[in-house]
C-alpha cells in the first residue's frame, strides 16, 4: 500500500499551498513538476520550450497568494480535481485587473482547492 504524505509547499498573505509526496521519495510531486520546467539535469529540452507557460502558472500561484486568494475561478476543472491555469482568462483579467494569457496554455499543475485559503498541488 502506497503512503503520501501532505506538507506544507508555500504561504503567502491569501493562501496556504501544500503539496503531497510518496512516503520514502526524496521529492514532492510539486517540486518534479517546477524542477522539470526550471531546467533542472533529467529533463528533455523539449520541457523548456514551455517556459513562458510554466512562468504564467508560477505568476498566478503568486497573485492567487499575495492578492486574491484561490477563488474558483482561477481553477480548470477536471473530474475529481482541479487544475491551474483556468481557462476563463478574459473573466479572470476583468475581475483582477491583469491580462492572463491562458487560454493557450499547454501546462496544467494539478490541485485540490478546499477553500479560498487552501490548495493541495
Amino acid at each position: 500500500m502506497n503512503c503520501y504524505i501532505i506538507e506544507e509547499f508555500e504561504t503567502f498573505a491569501k493562501v496556504r499551498f501544500y503539496t503531497i509526496y510518496k512516503d520514502g521519495d526524496v521529492y514532492t510531486e510539486t517540486d518534479k513538476f517546477f524542477a522539470r520546467f526550471l531546467g533542472e539535469d533529467g529533463y528533455t529540452k523539449d520541457d523548456l520550450n514551455f517556459r513562458e507557460d510554466f512562468d504564467a502558472i508560477v505568476n498566478l500561484i503568486e497573485t492567487m497568494g499575495q492578492k486574491h486568494g484561490a477563488k474558483d475561478l482561477f481553477f480548470r476543472h477536471e473530474k475529481a480535481a482541479h487544475a491551474l491555469p483556468s481557462k476563463s482568462s478574459k473573466k479572470i483579467s476583468t475581475i483582477v485587473g491583469i491580462a492572463f494569457a491562458y487560454m493557450s496554455n499547454q501546462l496544467r499543475l494539478y490541485c485540490i482547492r478546499l477553500t479560498d485559503k487552501v490548495v493541495i498541488f
